[in-house]
C-alpha cells in the first residue's frame, strides 16, 4: 500500500509542516508549542467551517472541565506566532456565535503534487427592497449565494492542473463581483442578515461595550462614551428592553459568547463592534447578533467619517438596530431615539469625559476630574442640558466620595440640576438628578414626584429606580422599596451596586434572612466587593450570628474609617475594637467633613441611645444628607425615645 503524501500548508509568508509539526517563516523556526500548532492545524483543516469552542475543547482537552481561557490563550499563542491580531484578524477570526474560523491564504502542498485552495468562504449576497416605513427586510427580498472551495486531489499534468485553479479563480472572481453589483443595487448601506418579516420582533437589546482599537489609550472614554450614548439612546425606544452600563461594562475587554451573555443578561439580542478615532476621524463597525443562535441580525457600514459626523454615525447605527430587531417605529419614537443634546463636537467629547470620571467616582479625585470635564462641556455649549445634569450628579456623589460639606453640595447641585431642567425638562436624567436634590432637601413629596417623573420619561433609567429605592427607605416605605430595586436589577442584572442594595433594602425592612441571601449572591459577582461584605456582615450581626459577622468585618478594607463595622463590632458585643473606630472616627472629622449621622449609628451599635440621639440631633442642625437613616435598623433601639420621635416629625417623615 502506497504511503499518504506528506502535508505542509503555505499561510502567506509562513510554512507549517505536519510530519514534523513545525510552523517556519523564511526557512526560519517559528516557536509555536504542540497544543496550539494542532489547534491551529484543525482550524486550517476544517476552514471552511466556524469550529465551536466546545469541539476544541472536547478534542484537545480530552473532553476535561476546563475554563473557557485556556483555549482563548492557546489560540492567542497561534496568533502571536503568526503575527495575527484579535481586533483586525489576518488568519484566525473569532466568530461572536462560539468559536473560531480559520481566514487567511492556503495553499496546500504534499511531496507528489500542489493545490492552490483559495481562501473563498462563500460569498453572502442581500438584495434588499427599499423599507418603506420602516418596515424589516422580508426572506422574498434576500438572496443568497455560496461559493465553496472543493479540496481538489488532481493527477493531472501541470499545465492542466494550473488551467482548472486559473478556471477556479475565474469562477470566484464572478460570483464575487455580482454580489457586489447586486449589495450596491440594492441601495443599501448595511447588511440585514437572518431578516424575516414573520418573525416577532426583538424585545430586549445589551450594547456590549465597544472596543477600542485607538492607538492612544487616553481616547478609552470616547469608546466608553460611544457605548453609552447608543445605550441612552436605544433605551428610549417603547418596549424595548436595554440593560444599563453597570452590567455591560462587566464584559469590557472580555471575549464572551453572545449565547452566554443573553442568558446572563436575560436578552435576545447584543450589539457589539469597534471603534478607533484619531485626532481627525473616527471608524466605527458594529453588528447585532442574535443570542438565541448566534447569528448575525444586522451589519453595519465600516464608518470611517470626520469626527464631527459622529452624531450622524450613531443615528445611523440607531436605525439600523431597530430595523435588524424589527421594531417599527412612529415618527415621533424615531426622533426621540435619534435626538441630540449638542451639535458642538467638543462639548459633546467633554461630556463622555465627564461621565467617564464619574462612572470611576470610588477612585481618588475621580470626581473632581468630573466635574472639571463636565464645566468644560458646558461652557462650549451652555446650552447642553446633559452636562449640567452630570455637574448635579457629581455634586450629589461628591457628599460620599470627595468628602464634601452637605451644604456645599446641596447648593451647587440644586444649581445645576434646575439649569438641566429649564433647558430640557424631558431629560430622565435630569429629573433624577433634581429627585436626588430634593431628596436630600427632606422634600419628599417633590423628590417622589422627580422620581417618577424620571422614570415615566425613560423606564430602562436604572439609576432612578436604584436612587428611588434608597428614596422609599428613607421615607420608611421598605416594601416598595423592594420592587424599585429589583426593576433596578431587572434593568442592570449584573451591576454591583445595585446587586448589593438588593440586599440593602431587604435589610433595611428587617428581612435578615433574605438580605443574607441578596448579599451572597452579589458576591458571587465579585466575592471581594465592600459594599455586599458590609451588607453581610450587618445581616448576621442583626440577625443573631455576631460571630460570622465578626468574621467579616476582619476582611474589609481600612476598618478604622467605617461607620457600619464600627456599629458591627459594638453589636456584637466587641466594645474594645467598636471605641477604637469610634475614636479615629471621631479624629478624623476634625481634619475633614465626617457626617454627624455616622458617629450616632457607632454609638446606636454600642447602645448608648444618650449619645446617638445626641449626634443625630447634630446631624439633624447641619442637615447631613446621610440624616434619614433615622428610619433603618440601626435606630431601632431609640423608636420609643420622645427625642426621636420629635426628630423623624421635624423632617416630615
Amino acid at each position: 500500500m502506497a504511503s499518504e503524501p506528506k502535508k505542509s500548508y503555505l499561510l502567506g509568508d509562513y510554512r507549517l509542516e505536519t510530519d514534523k509539526q513545525l510552523l517556519s517563516r523564511e526557512g526560519k523556526r517559528v516557536h509555536l508549542p504542540k497544543r496550539p500548532f494542532h489547534v491551529l492545524l484543525y482550524l486550517i483543516e476544517h476552514r471552511n467551517e466556524v469550529v465551536s469552542r466546545n469541539e476544541l475543547l472536547d478534542r484537545f482537552w480530552d473532553g476535561k472541565d476546563v475554563y473557557d481561557d485556556a483555549l482563548r490563550k492557546c489560540v492567542g499563542t497561534a496568533r502571536k506566532a503568526l503575527g495575527d491580531n484579535s481586533d483586525r484578524p489576518r488568519f484566525i477570526e473569532t466568530r461572536y456565535a462560539g468559536g473560531y474560523r480559520y481566514i487567511g491564504p492556503v495553499e496546500e502542498q504534499s511531496d507528489s503534487f500542489t493545490v492552490e485552495v483559495e481562501r473563498t468562504r462563500g460569498v453572502r449576497i442581500v438584495v434588499e427592497e427599499e423599507e418603506i416605513h420602516d418596515s424589516a427586510p422580508t426572506n422574498a427580498s434576500t438572496q443568497v449565494v455560496q461559493a465553496r472551495p472543493s479540496n481538489l486531489v488532481m493527477n493531472a499534468p501541470k499545465s492542466h492542473r494550473r488551467m482548472m485553479t486559473t478556471l477556479l479563480i475565474l469562477l470566484v472572481t464572478v460570483i464575487t463581483a455580482s454580489a457586489l453589483v447586486a449589495y450596491r443595487a440594492s441601495g443599501r448601506n448595511s447588511v440585514t442578515a437572518g431578516a424575516n418579516s414573520n418573525a416577532p420582533p426583538i424585545k430586549s437589546l445589551a450594547v456590549l461595550p465597544l472596543k477600542n482599537l485607538s492607538r492612544d489609550s487616553s481616547s478609552e472614554y470616547f469608546t466608553d462614551g460611544m457605548t453609552d450614548s447608543l445605550i441612552t439612546a436605544l433605551a428610549k425606544i417603547d418596549n424595548l428592553k436595554v440593560v444599563s452600563r453597570g452590567s455591560v461594562f462587566n464584559f469590557k475587554d472580555e471575549e464572551a459568547d453572545p449565547r452566554e451573555i443573553g442568558k446572563q443578561l436575560g436578552v435576545a439580542a447584543v450589539l457589539e463592534g469597534t471603534v478607533e478615532k484619531t485626532d481627525k476621524n473616527v471608524r466605527v463597525a458594529v453588528r447585532l447578533v442574535s443570542t438565541d443562535d448566534g447569528a448575525v441580525l444586522w451589519v453595519s457600514d465600516n464608518y470611517d467619517r470626520p469626527t464631527g459626523d459622529v452624531f450622524v454615525i450613531q443615528d445611523e447605527i440607531a436605525r439600523g438596530v431597530t430595523s435588524g430587531l424589527r421594531l417599527k417605529l412612529s415618527a415621533q419614537s424615531e426622533q426621540r431615539v435619534t435626538q441630540h443634546y449638542t451639535n458642538n463636537r467638543d462639548a459633546y467629547e467633554s461630556y463622555l469625559k465627564g461621565r467617564y470620571f464619574w462612572n470611576e467616582r470610588t477612585i481618588p479625585n475621580a470626581l473632581s476630574k468630573a466635574i472639571s470635564a463636565f464645566n468644560d462641556a458646558a461652557e462650549k455649549d451652555p446650552k447642553y442640558a446633559l452636562a449640567y445634569s452630570g455637574l448635579a450628579d457629581s455634586y450629589i456623589m461628591s457628599f460620599w466620595y470627595a468628602p464634601m460639606s452637605s451644604n456645599e453640595a446641596l447648593i451647587k447641585a440644586r444649581q445645576f440640576a434646575t439649569t438641566a431642567l429649564q433647558l430640557d425638562n424631558t431629560l430622565a436624567e435630569a429629573h433624577t438628578s433634581m429627585a436626588a436634590v430634593a431628596e436630600n432637601e427632606w422634600n419628599w413629596k417633590a423628590a417622589q414626584t422627580e422620581f417618577q417623573r424620571a422614570i415615566e420619561l425613560n423606564p430602562n433609567y436604572a439609576t432612578a429606580h436604584h436612587w428611588y429605592a434608597l428614596y422609599l427607605l428613607g421615607v420608611d416605605r421598605p416594601e416598595q422599596a423592594i420592587e424599585e430595586i429589583r426593576r433596578a436589577r431587572e434593568s442592570d442584572p449584573l451591576s454591583l451596586p445595585i446587586n448589593s442594595d438588593v440586599g440593602y433594602v431587604f435589610f433595611c425592612a428587617r428581612r435578615y434572612d433574605e438580605a443574607i441571601t441578596e448579599y451572597k449572591k452579589a458576591l458571587m459577582l465579585n466575592a471581594d466587593f465592600p459594599m455586599a461584605l458590609e451588607g453581610l456582615a450587618l445581616s448576621y450581626v442583626k440577625s443573631g450570628h455576631p460571630k460570622e459577622a465578626i468574621a467579616l468585618a476582619t476582611r474589609l478594607p481600612n476598618p478604622d474609617r467605617s461607620c457600619n463595622i464600627g456599629y458591627i463590632y459594638g453589636a456584637a458585643g466587641e466594645r474594645a475594637d467598636a471605641n477604637r473606630i469610634l475614636s479615629e472616627i471621631i479624629r478624623r472629622s476634625e481634619r475633614e467633613y465626617v457626617s454627624p449621622a455616622c458617629i450616632a449609628e457607632v454609638y446606636a451599635g454600642l447602645d448608648d441611645k444618650d449619645k446617638s440621639l445626641s449626634w443625630l440631633e447634630k446631624a439633624y442642625r447641619e442637615h447631613s444628607p446621610d440624616f434619614p437613616t433615622i428610619a433603618l435598623p440601626f435606630y431601632d433601639g431609640l423608636r420609643t425615645y420622645p427625642g426621636f420621635v420629635d426628630l423623624t416629625h421635624k423632617v416630615g417623615l
